[in-house]
């Protein structure tokens, strides 16, 4: 991840993560929030860096088809 997606990625404040966790009337001391944030944040960059390793493994893909692709072309062109 580049420098420049790290700056668009903000945790959830510490506010907004009570909210949201005491929701199912559990209460979670300030710690314990800031545990579970800081856990979810780091899944949450792992599955984007597996989408952006499996994008580039697709990329490659398409372009080693391409290049079979025109080979193939090239050989019928020299054939005929």
């Amino acid at each position: 991840m580049t420098d420049k997606e790290k700056k668009l990625i903000d945790k959830i404040s510490l506010k907004k993560c009570k909210e949201i966790l005491s929701g199912g009337g559990e209460n979670y001391s300030d710690e314990e929030i800031i545990e579970i944030r800081n856990y979810l944040f780091e899944l949450a960059q792992i599955d984007y860096e597996v989408f952006v390793f499996n994008q580039n493994k697709e990329d490659l893909r398409e372009k080693e088809f391409e290049n079979i692709e025109n080979e193939k072309n090239i050989n019928y062109k020299n054939a005929a």
